[in-house]
């Protein structure tokens, strides 16, 4: 849950009169999935970002590569996948995206063990 705020709606006023500042309510996000919610899974995810936002792109890396791929990967070195998702968020919500990630393997660490990274993973940061 995060937590947000929204002004009230300001009552109708005579023509000209001085409209007040809206009064904030503060308020806590909850979460509710339910079954028609859609969940995807997704074993990689590329970052982005321009001046005004991030730009995070999921995809699916197969376990098998088709003839053509293994021969695009030995001729370029790479292999294009499409991602199924792209997500663009600002500044902020980056932020605290990043710290509630780092939150929750904190947990998860605790309660499981050591997150090991693979190894020879290469991060573009």
């Amino acid at each position: 849950m995060s937590r947000s705020s929204i002004p009230k709606k300001a009552k109708a006023r005579k023509k000209g009169a001085v409209t007040p500042k809206p009064e904030a309510i503060s308020f806590r996000v909850e979460v509710l999935p339910t079954d028609d919610t859609s969940n995807y899974y997704a074993n990689y995810i590329e970052v982005a970002h321009s001046n005004f936002d991030f730009v995070l792109s999921f995809l699916r890396i197969p376990t098998k590569y088709s003839a053509l791929q293994v021969e695009r990967a030995q001729k370029t070195g790479t292999i294009g996948f499409e991602p199924f998702l792209q997500v663009t968020v600002p500044p902020k919500v980056a932020f605290g995206l990043i710290q509630a990630l780092q939150k929750q393997c904190d947990l998860y660490e605790k309660r499981i063990g050591p997150i090991n990274s693979a190894k020879g993973a290469k991060s573009d940061t």
